[in-house]
């Protein structure tokens, strides 16, 4: 009996309508507080969030351009130094050697015969 009515008084004590009216008020107080608290506390979440996405993006793409930029470079580079062969004297004599080794063909044969190549290279046919 004695546990029966100490879980009757425990509960008469905490139901609302059994408090006194500056319980009640410091009841309201502390949930109006508490609910404010979490939704300011949402809000910052998700504007956090939206900044450090947007902040990210950003980034990525400002790393994207640089990477742009430079592969240009080195294309460029690349595009100059192969100019800079290409009018060397020394490699313009020596295509021009292995030119004569070849045997003359008509141009049919040599058409015939790159369309021949240009396919197995498209086929990544590993004779070429």
């Amino acid at each position: 009996m004695t546990s029966t009515s100490f879980w009757t008084r425990i509960q008469s004590k905490i139901h609302p309508a059994h408090w006194m009216i500056r319980t009640k008020i410091v009841a309201i107080i502390l949930f109006v507080a508490i609910t404010s608290i979490f939704a300011i506390s949402i809000f910052y979440f998700v504007n956090m969030t939206n900044i450090n996405i947007n902040n990210t993006g950003d980034t990525l793409l400002n790393y994207s351009k640089d990477s742009q930029l430079r592969v240009e470079e080195i294309f460029q580079n690349n595009i100059n130094a192969l100019l800079a062969l290409s009018s060397s004297p020394n490699i313009m004599q020596a295509v021009e050697e292995a030119n004569t080794v070849y045997p003359k063909q008509d141009k049919q044969q040599l058409a015939a015969k790159i369309a021949q190549m240009d396919q197995q290279w498209k086929d990544h046919d590993p004779q070429i």
